[in-house]
């Protein structure tokens, strides 16, 4: 997806010197608030979770375009569509306002709007995130009229930017970690970690990445806890599956990616993907040894 925000060459060109100074400052402000970058990568690694467990059926020909940090008056985080782009400015405190201070919300969200526009985003669209419920209410109650019209604010837990606390108490963000687990039946812990691999992945996304690369990075960054996204030919062996077809009891299936038996009252998953190097060699050591038995086949599982 071809890039269509501003850069800060672009504002440059539009504002002058005092914008300017202020923007410049922004920038740097939001690169060293610790306990803010927390929660725009927690909120940028849920969005991440969200957007692959809904587009991984069909995946897009153009995958979304994620940023974190980008240049702007809206600049914590970003999400190009192609046909729209979404900014969001995170604020985790628990007194927020639109109109207060030298450089109000209200001016940042006028001002993002209106260079977008200029520069051609595609139907720019303002986004507030806060912590608290009361306060999400009380700001979208408040939403003042000249940004009305391209403007939201979602409600999103801090929860001390603790990633277990995100899973275990925000069902939603939890079903999401879910659909795009290696298995359909995760624990916790594997939630835990695959959220922490999306929040590592999109540490990399400053200056804008795809979605799909996002959860490639995730993949790499520990292999065998997230499904396999559009595989439509698996390497499998026809011999593999003929030697399978030889042990009593033995089913199995390679859904998420990953090759999945039952046997015994037992089940289990073989550790590497089907496209792996591992589960290739797996594959031609079950059609070496040809099994008879489940014992003769979990020895080559082993």
């Amino acid at each position: 997806m071809q890039n269509t925000l501003p850069m800060m060459t672009d504002f440059e060109a539009g504002l002058d010197d005092a914008a300017m100074c202020y923007l410049k400052n922004k920038k740097r402000g939001g690169e060293s608030g610790s306990k803010g970058t927390i929660y725009e990568l927690i909120f940028l690694a849920c969005k991440a979770a969200k957007l692959i467990h809904e587009l991984e059926a069909v995946p897009p020909a153009d995958w979304p375009r994620l940023h974190w940090q980008l240049d702007g008056f809206v600049d914590d985080a970003c999400v190009e569509y192609g046909v729209k782009t979404e900014f969001f400015q995170m604020k985790n405190s628990q007194s927020v306002s639109w109109t207060s201070g030298d450089h109000p919300i209200c001016e940042d969200f006028k001002l993002q709007y209106a260079i977008s526009q200029s520069f051609g985003t595609p139907q720019p669209r303002t986004n507030l995130v806060v912590p608290d419920i009361t306060l999400h209410a009380s700001l979208i109650e408040k939403i003042p009229n000249e940004i009305r019209s391209h403007t939201d604010v979602y409600c999103f837990p801090y929860l001390d930017g603790m990633l277990n606390r995100i899973v275990q108490e925000v069902g939603e963000v939890r079903e999401h970690l879910k659909k795009i687990s290696r298995s359909a039946d995760p624990t916790i812990d594997n939630l835990e970690g695959i959220l922490g691999m999306l929040y590592i992945a999109c540490m990399k996304s400053k200056g804008g990445k795809s979605l799909l690369d996002i959860y490639n990075d995730a993949l790499r960054c520990q292999p065998g806890q997230l499904r396999l996204l559009d595989v439509v030919d698996m390497p499998v062996l026809d011999k593999f599956k003929e030697a399978l077809a030889r042990i009593h009891n033995l089913t199995y299936d390679f859904d998420r990616g990953f090759f999945n038996w039952s046997a015994l009252g037992m089940s289990g998953a073989f550790g590497a993907s089907c496209v792996s190097e591992e589960f290739a060699e797996f594959q031609r050591k079950v059609v070496q040894k040809q099994p008879n038995t489940f014992d003769e086949f979990e020895e080559i599982l082993s």
